[in-house]
């Protein structure tokens, strides 16, 4: 929730079925889990940006959301992140985690997309549009859908980001593949210079496209399971519910003003402290009531340091999850 005017957007993961594929493609923005990433900025991450900084092994989308700020900065009309994360279990061993984020975004004037946002794909007289004003983004890796600076030398058509990942594809299926594609080759193959932006931005998504499928279990070892992430409005009766419940993680944080500061220092002047002070002294209330329905209990009377520790041994943040999903619990 970037305002308090617009609502707080839940995130479902659900499989795409064969037939909505296309949805995944860049050009619609799509959020979602796992999969090569649906990058459509330019040129792609890069080895040295992708690469687990434990390892060194190429990280692969864990996910990515569509998140634009156009009533912020014009500038982010488009905004995608990107979460990359090592699937190596040892690195997670380790204090700092490999996970890295990228923010990929550009205005609604861009050189890429120029896309009527009413326009419809499904409707009867749509036309597929020529593949070819798709082909700056076929410079990604067969892998992991990351920059691809490497080719497979025999038939110049797959690309890869670095040498693990095309000697894995070629011991996984793609030796008998490479063949197949020069026997079939009306003319002599050559390596295709791959642009980083089109010719004109794309005005038409596409519909009809289907990815070739290669379920190989290199490629599937190294990517996360795809799924979609669908999103819908929270119930505003669960949001109340929550800011209701909020005051424990901020007092525990420290993050309320004049926690945890020498009584005799407040500044009874202050309004918005004395306004925070009122607000924190309700919510202690409500927070009894809820300890008491879950077995526990919290003194009201003001707030004991020595009491709290010993009794907020309760993952805070658990506590608002175990709200929020209250009124669906089939979720």
């Amino acid at each position: 929730m970037t305002h308090k005017d617009e609502e707080i957007q839940l995130g479902f993961v659900e499989e795409v079925p064969d037939d909505e594929l296309h949805l995944l493609l860049p050009e619609y923005f799509p959020s979602k889990v796992g999969g090569k990433p649906s990058w459509i900025g330019g040129t792609a991450l890069t080895t040295e940006q992708t690469a687990c900084p434990l390892c060194n092994q190429t990280m692969p989308l864990l996910m990515q959301l569509y998140a634009p700020l156009n009533s912020v900065n014009e500038q982010a009309y488009h905004r995608i992140i990107f979460v990359l994360c090592c699937k190596n279990p040892i690195c997670h061993n380790k204090p700092s985690p490999p996970i890295r984020v990228f923010r990929s975004q550009f205005a609604k004037d861009n050189p890429f997309i120029d896309i009527d946002e009413d326009s419809d794909s499904d409707h009867e007289n749509f036309v597929e549009p020529p593949a070819d004003q798709f082909s700056f983004l076929e410079g990604t890796c067969e892998i992991c859908g990351w920059q691809a600076m490497k080719h497979c030398a025999k038939c110049k058509q797959l690309r890869y980001c670095n040498r693990e990942h095309q000697v894995g594809d070629w011991k996984n299926g793609h030796n008998s593949e490479c063949e197949k594609i020069i026997t079939q080759a009306t003319g002599q193959l050559q390596k295709t210079l791959i642009p980083d932006i089109p010719e004109a931005p794309i005005q038409q998504k596409r519909r009809n496209y289907r990815r070739i499928k290669r379920d190989r279990r290199f490629t599937n070892q190294l990517l996360f399971k795809e799924f979609e992430i669908v999103t819908e409005p929270e119930d505003k009766k669960i949001s109340d519910n929550i800011e209701k419940l909020q005051f424990r993680a901020d007092v525990e944080g420290g993050r309320l003003l004049g926690a945890g500061n020498d009584p005799d220092e407040d500044d009874d002047d202050n309004p918005d402290e004395n306004e925070i002070r009122k607000r924190t002294e309700e919510q202690m209330k409500i927070f009894a009531k809820y300890a008491e329905k879950t077995h526990d209990s919290l003194s009201t009377d003001g707030f004991e340091e020595e009491e709290w520790a010993e009794k907020s041994t309760t993952d805070t943040t658990f506590m608002l999850f175990q709200q929020i999903i209250s009124s669906s619990p089939d979720q």
